[in-house]
């Protein structure tokens, strides 16, 4: 594709800040998050359950839009 001038290629997937996503493997699996902010192959997310808030960084390729 890199020979055409008018071809843009982008992740199908890509994430924003602000955004719900479900966490696909680990000790995570299945909790859903909103995205705070994009550190290049990953994302800082804010999980709310039972009553408290967890902020974690996940790879990218592990979330996947909710």
């Amino acid at each position: 594709l890199n020979e055409f001038n008018d071809v843009e290629v982008r992740e199908i997937d890509s994430l924003s800040a602000t955004e719900s996503v479900l966490i696909k493997q680990g000790i995570m699996m299945n909790y859903k998050g909103i995205v705070l902010e994009l550190l290049g192959n990953k994302a800082r997310v804010k999980i709310e359950q039972m009553g408290v808030s967890l902020i974690a960084i996940f790879d990218k390729t592990n979330l996947m839009k909710a």
